[in-house]
């Protein structure tokens, strides 16, 4: 099984602009209280979408045909996402009580921001009591991140050099 693989350029470019023209003008929701509280401080913003969305279905198809992966539908939360927090890392997993951990995966894809290595995510790997930061991924629009729900990942804003990004965050298991 996979844990974490990169694909770039994962939306055709027209499903990409009419994505980014959506993302520009909806609105969002703030951080859910207890989410803020969990991850030390509200750090995105998010507006969830129908699971039979044409942009989720587009993504469970693209899943699908590059990743091999089939998607359990009614497992599939598709979410856009506007990320910027520059104060710290907050580093964490998004296992789900009850969800196959050896088939609960995430799909993070960019779609708009400034293609930096610190508007992108950050994985981080347990020595001991610690958390250290093994690998990161930078930032760049049509990159998809397919990873394991048990990593333990963040936003890297808080490195420094960094703007807004928006994403689409998605959170599925597997057949």
């Amino acid at each position: 099984m996979i844990d974490i693989a990169i694909h770039d350029d994962f939306l055709t470019s027209v499903v990409l602009e009419n994505i980014q023209a959506q993302m520009k003008t909806i609105t969002y929701d703030p951080p859910e209280p207890e989410k803020a509280s969990y991850y030390g401080g509200a750090f995105w913003h998010t507006r969830v979408l129908k699971t039979d969305s044409p942009v989720a279905k587009e993504i469970r198809k693209n899943i699908k045909n590059i990743f091999k992966m089939e998607v359990i539908e009614n497992t599939h939360v598709c979410t856009y996402t506007l990320t910027g927090a520059t104060d710290k890392a907050r580093p964490h997993d998004d296992l789900v009580p009850g969800h196959p951990k050896d088939r609960s995966y995430n799909c993070l894809i960019y779609i708009i921001g400034d293609s930096l290595i610190n508007n992108g995510t950050g994985f981080y790997i347990k020595k001991g009591d610690n958390l250290d930061l093994n690998s990161h991924i930078g930032f760049k629009i049509n990159r998809a991140i397919l990873f394991k729900r048990e990593i333990v990942h963040s936003p890297l804003h808080w490195a420094g050099n960094s703007s807004w990004r928006h994403s689409i965050a998605n959170s599925f298991v597997i057949v």
